[in-house]
């Protein structure tokens, strides 16, 4: 070691060293809001949170509120009933009311402010006591409330329904614990203490009586002279005490030997802790302070030279390298700070010489026990062995070996060295702007036992670290590799803070921490078929406590954590506890410059309401940092499956020219670490246009329908018209032809009368007229009726065939068959049908026959049809000839009549048939059916 010692230990001793030792103390990373952040004012009394996480205070300027990005101002525009207002009284769920200047009270009910209805009674109370008050509990019927600046001699109450106001001055106010706060029970327990002995003066207390903790504490100094504001006890029995000299807590117990201070010399006059564990405090003159933890602390360094760079632990003291490469030296038990100004650009990795446990390198200086000597070359010493060590700076890379030959150098890498890990399986790794280079520790002068890997070339190492069978290598913008065996592998893990790497801290076996331009990681992992597997990682930054983002460098030291920043040393005791999961809520869904509140019912919307503009909020204090995206989103319509999660940092979404349905708009936000909080969701639905609802297209299909109804009800109107004109028409024709049947006959039977009248046959004469007379009688009545009943048909044939005897002298016999089951039937038919084929057999069927005829005419029933068969034995005729025009004018009418009657009846149709056959006679058969109307 002797050219070591030569080499490194050129000493100017007073030259470029100076020490300067004080004591610091325990401070706490405080944020100070103001104007300059967007507040109205800097005087505030009073800060609740609600239930969504939301932070607010009183002011003489409006309602404050901070919804983890920036802070609202609440004015008289926004509800108010009065500018100044000095405490909260939460009340249920996310509700609660605020009291005025004036007297007033102002009820916030989730959403907006509105005036309480009384006010006017409130306001002139007021003004006769020149008071303001203060609520202390609420129910259904009245709100109690005493005056706010007096000694508190009273509790008045107001009715909510008629605001009639009591005073109560001899009751005792007993309130559950339940129902109030512990700022509630405080004012309770003075009221009723006033009213025992009027003994206590709540502006100057010569003690402090604790009622959260229900004890009086004993201070060693008398704070006498100090107005107590407001006391808290949180969950983990710190007390805090809120007065005019500002913010500190105690723990047990509760004593000034266990006293901490926050905030010193500011009235504070009331404090909140969130859902973070950050405290948020009032004040009346220095506006809001936020403390992130109380937890976290910071080292009071009193000069200006807080950008630090490395830390090293050697035994009780720790030591912290600037960036102007000076040196503080950090002693845990007497609370005191040594600052070395070295002036030195060493690196921050420290390394303890392998002889003497009493010496160590770091930033470029050798220490003597504790004790730095300085050298006028700024270099880095890194002892390898007991004969070798390395020399190395920004600029070059200097392996000595310590042998006979004097300390010869080896080799001269030109190489810009940052972080050497010597301890890695019995090999140094270098760390460069250019990658990893293996040094093995071998006597000899093979350059080539310098050898880059090239795996990371290219890659600036920033620190490497080493424990049992990986070694770690923190990178500039490629984030965290791991080496085991022989291959390189990447932490591709998205809840790092950020893959600008500075340094790695390893504190024990599967557990490291990184050091980050944005934050601070701890790391958990196991080791799984030679890879390695993150079971968890802890973020932490400035929302932490910590003083600044941009981490340079961290240890485990007496079991706290420090924390090298560009802005100082913080340090913490590592809280077990879990960072809550942060909340999201949507504030309100806008369309058309109208606001819908998010409420479990679906929202209804017109069809051209169909631009959406959706805005939500997510608490956290502790948001990712970087690119990473604090909330992801999707917009799942009932005509599309489930969309995929988006990510976004806005806090608003827009969508237009959204189609008509139902939709469910879901969110969610996620810490630094990963956690998610639970999803949130408002459900609207665009009503589709009138013309696309179903009722429009049930209107539509029956509008169709009535209209294709009134259409064939007009065409069926115009045919039914139509067929009753023709049918007009046709019982026209048919009238006129039952009337051609009247003198077609007369004319026949007046041809027989005057053959007897010719022949001197006076008496057959008048026989003959007689019986032409009834038959013609007959004839005329029957002419003017549609319908006949049978018998009267038989009646008239058989009348018409005597006479045509009589006519024809016994030229033919006739006979008439029926059954007189049929008589008995109410059978109706056409009048004079059959008498027309009757009397053209008469008059055709015997001409030059030379035989007597003979004729038979029957009747019979066919199921639903009258059959009348009408049978001669004349001389026949060819039918073939009925085609063609003939003479015969009866056999035309009874055809007519015939296709008259199934014309109207298209079921049950009349047929008339012809048969005949020359020399031997014709029957004709007229089949017609019964029960119908003939016309």
């Amino acid at each position: 070691m002797k050219i070591l010692t030569q080499y490194l230990f050129k000493v100017q001793l007073f030259g470029v060293m100076f020490l300067i030792t004080h004591t610091y103390s325990q401070e706490y990373a405080i944020q100070n809001f103001d104007t300059k952040d967007g507040l109205p004012t800097s005087e505030f009394y009073d800060v609740i949170k609600d239930d969504k996480g939301f932070i607010w205070f009183t002011s003489d300027r409006g309602i404050v509120r901070y919804n983890s990005y920036y802070f609202e101002v609440f004015s008289l525009k926004n509800g108010l009933s009065n500018i100044v207002n000095f405490t909260f009284y939460k009340s249920s769920g996310n509700t609660f009311w605020i009291n005025g200047l004036d007297g007033s009270f102002t009820f916030w009910n989730g959403n907006s402010f509105s005036p309480f209805a009384f006010n006017f009674k409130l306001k002139e109370f007021s003004k006769k006591s020149n008071q303001w008050f203060e609520i202390i509990n609420i129910n259904e019927n009245f709100i109690f409330f005493i005056k706010g600046n007096t000694p508190l001699t009273s509790v008045y109450k107001i009715n909510r329904k008629t605001g009639f106001i009591t005073d109560l001055p001899n009751e005792k106010i007993i309130i559950g614990s339940n129902k109030c706060s512990t700022k509630t029970k405080k004012l309770i327990k003075y009221i009723n203490e006033y009213r025992k002995n009027k003994s206590i003066d709540n502006s100057k207390l010569k003690y402090s009586y604790s009622y959260a903790t229900g004890k009086a504490i004993k201070f060693n100094t008398n704070p006498s002279n100090s107005f107590i504001y407001n006391e808290f006890l949180d969950k983990k029995g710190n007390l805090f005490i809120m007065s005019d000299d500002g913010l500190s807590f105690y723990t047990k117990p509760f004593s000034e030997d266990f006293k901490h201070v926050i905030i010193n010399n500011r009235s504070i006059t009331s404090m909140v802790i969130d859902d973070f564990d950050m405290i948020w405090a009032t004040s009346v003159s220095s506006g809001i302070f936020k403390i992130n933890s109380i937890n976290v602390k910071y080292l009071d360094i009193k000069n200006g030279d807080k950008n630090i760079e490395g830390l090293f632990r050697h035994k009780n003291f720790l030591y912290a390298k600037t960036k102007l490469g000076n040196v503080y030296k950090i002693n845990k038990n007497s609370v005191t700070i040594s600052y070395y100004k070295l002036g030195k650009r060493g690196f921050h990795r420290g390394y303890k010489d392998f002889k003497n446990e009493n010496m160590f390198y770091f930033g470029g200086t050798k220490y003597i026990n504790g004790i730095p000597e300085a050298n006028l070359k700024t270099t880095n010493i890194l002892p390898l062995s007991n004969n070798s060590f390395l020399e190395y700076d920004y600029l070059d890379l200097k392996y000595y070996l310590n042998t006979n030959n004097k300390g010869k150098i080896i080799f001269k890498e030109v190489t810009r060295a940052l972080s050497i890990e010597p301890l890695f399986k019995n090999e140094t790794y270098v760390g460069t702007y250019d990658g990893v280079y293996n040094l093995t520790r071998i006597a000899t002068s093979d350059k080539k036992l310098f050898s880059p890997d090239k795996l990371t070339k290219k890659i600036r190492i920033n620190d490497l670290r080493s424990n049992s069978n990986i070694l770690w290598a923190g990178t500039l913008g490629n984030g965290l590799l791991y080496k085991i065996g022989s291959k390189w592998n990447t932490i591709n893990e998205k809840k790092l803070n950020s893959k600008y790497i500075n340094s790695i801290y390893l504190e024990k076996e599967n557990l490291i921490w990184v050091a980050t331009n944005f934050g601070l990681n701890k790391i958990e992992y196991s080791i799984i078929n030679q890879k390695v597997k993150i079971n968890k990682i802890t973020n932490y930054d400035s929302s932490n406590g910590l003083l600044s983002n941009y981490i340079k460098d961290i240890t485990v030291f007496n079991g706290y954590v420090y924390v090298a920043t560009d802005k100082g040393i913080s340090y913490f005791k590592e809280n077990k506890k879990e960072i809550p999961k942060p909340s999201v809520f949507i504030e309100k869904l806008q369309v058309d410059q109208k606001n819908y509140q998010n409420t479990n019912a679906t929202i209804v919307l017109k069809h051209n309401q169909n631009d959406i503009k959706i805005k939500f909020t997510g608490i956290s204090n502790y948001k990712p940092k970087g690119n990473k995206k604090f909330y992801e989103y999707k917009l799942v319509s009932n005509k599309s499956e489930l969309n995929n999660w988006k990510a976004t940092n806005a806090r608003d979404l827009e969508y237009l020219n959204l189609e008509k349905g139902s939709y469910t708009f879901f969110v969610k936000c996620f810490n630094a670490n990963g956690v998610e909080s639970d999803t949130e969701k408002i459900s609207f639905y665009i009503k589709p246009h009138f013309t696309n609802t179903l009722i429009f297209k049930i209107l539509a299909v029956l509008s169709c329908i009535v209209f294709l109804t009134f259409i064939i009800k007009r065409r069926n109107l115009i045919l039914r018209e139509k067929l009753e004109f023709n049918l007009k028409l046709k019982t026209a024709e048919l009238r006129t032809l039952r009337n051609q049947i009247n003198p077609h006959f007369i004319f026949n039977s007046l041809n027989s009368v005057q053959n007897y009248i010719f022949s001197n046959r006076k008496s057959e004469a008048n026989l003959y007229l007689n019986s032409l007379a009834k038959l013609i009688r007959n004839s005329l009545n029957f002419s003017k009726k549609e319908l006949i009943s049978l018998d009267e048909e038989i009646q008239f044939i058989q009348d018409y065939l005597n006479l045509e005897k009589m006519r024809y002298r016994d030229k033919f016999d006739y006979k008439i068959n029926f059954d007189e089951s049929i008589l008995k039937r109410k059978i109706f038919i056409p009048p004079l049908l059959s008498q027309i084929i009757v009397e053209n057999s008469v008059k055709h069927a015997f001409k030059d026959s030379g035989k007597k005829g003979e004729i038979s005419i029957t009747y019979n029933i066919d199921y639903d049809f009258l059959n009348i068969t009408i049978v001669d034995n004349g001389i026949g005729f060819n039918t073939e000839s009925l085609n063609k025009k003939t003479n015969s004018l009866g056999l035309d009418i009874v055809k007519q009549r015939i296709n008259l009657f199934n014309e109207k009846n298209k079921n049950e149709k009349a047929s008339f048939e012809i048969n005949s056959k020359i020399s031997v006679g014709t029957t004709i058969t007229l089949k017609l059916p019964l029960k119908k109307e003939w016309n």
